[in-house]
């Protein structure tokens, strides 16, 4: 537990030096996020230009606004879904490189590097986050699916109607369980899921199923090492918990340049953030996985390093001493 702590500050720590790899991972995010923004920008200035001050009505828009605003967006749908699509791709093609060199951080591996293991792993990476989003999926069915209306139909007497619930507190601690439950199978899938991406890299291998069930196994043998329950801080869960860092501040007053400048920098700066705080998860479960596979080495051939060297170095001992 004490190694995985201290793997993940030392892995953040380390990949806040690799200036190359956070910018290009900056300007791509930036570049993905353009066509959104572009596109809201202009929704936004539609709707205001016919106001005597735009700029104040466009910092304080009202709650109906937002659906108009909404509906100007809807031909804008595949060009928002482009910009969600390559965000999950981009975040896929940053696991495998910032794996890649936390593996190799002896060298003080670049951009290249990063680039080179994030091109190699992509496609099995992208498999194991495809089997991630369907257990997510089947999470979302258990919670909000069949499941969870069947749980509904007895608390509420038969009926299956939040109104039929004894109280209100009871409807609102329902809604909050069944919500917690879900954000924990979301994390817990998310871990595991990170948890087999550094078991693929220590053990390599092409399959995405057998890392998957490699990431599992891996996480059975820690128990100390399971998220904890919502709401209860731990120190395990710091590196999966660290995006928190990368949250944006609120931004109060006039949406004048500055204002705008500021909040373009908080949001650089929360880019960088997370993919430091990425790297230090990653860096954590790295650590977990190769003492894992250190000790599955010892308990097959003990613990001699390698017991072929071994072999090799008696009998080279027995023919000096001859």
């Amino acid at each position: 537990m004490k190694k995985a702590i201290l793997s993940a500050f030392g892995s953040m720590a380390f990949a806040a030096t690799r200036g190359r790899v956070l910018l290009a991972l900056l300007l791509a995010s930036l570049a993905l996020a353009l066509p959104s923004v572009l596109l809201f920008g202009d929704a936004v200035r539609a709707y205001a230009n016919h106001r005597a001050d735009p700029i104040p009505f466009a910092s304080e828009i009202d709650f109906t606004a937002w659906f108009d605003l909404r509906r100007d967006l809807q031909p804008a749908a595949l060009a928002l879904a482009f910009s969600a699509l390559g965000a999950f791709l981009l975040g896929i093609f940053s696991a495998g490189g910032w794996l890649e060199v936390l593996s190799n951080r002896e060298g003080r591996p670049g951009f290249r590097v990063f680039a080179a293991g994030a091109g190699g792993r992509f496609v099995r990476f992208l498999r194991l986050s495809v089997l991630a989003l369907a257990a997510i999926f089947g999470a979302r069915v258990l919670c909000y699916g069949a499941p969870s209306l069947a749980l509904q139909r007895v608390l509420s007497g038969g009926t299956g109607e939040l109104s039929d619930f004894p109280n209100e507190t009871a409807v609102r601690y329902f809604r909050l369980w069944r919500s917690i439950a879900f954000a924990g199978c979301v994390a817990w899938i998310v871990l595991v899921s990170d948890l087999s991406r550094a078991a693929l890299v220590v053990r390599g291998g092409r399959s995405a199923i057998v890392a998957a069930a490699r990431g599992l196994i891996l996480f059975l043998r820690n128990p100390s090492r399971r998220p904890p329950r919502p709401g209860s801080p731990s120190r395990s869960s710091s590196p999966f918990c660290g995006n928190r860092l990368a949250r944006r501040p609120r931004l109060r007053g006039e949406a004048n340049d500055l204002n705008l400048a500021a909040l373009f920098l908080v949001t650089q700066l929360a880019v960088v953030a997370r993919e430091v705080c990425r790297a230090g998860r990653l860096g954590a479960l790295l650590a977990l996985a190769e003492a894992d596979d250190d000790a599955r080495f010892e308990r097959r051939y003990g613990k001699q390093a390698d017991p072929i060297l071994a072999a090799a170095g008696g009998a080279m001992t027995d023919e000096y001493e001859g």
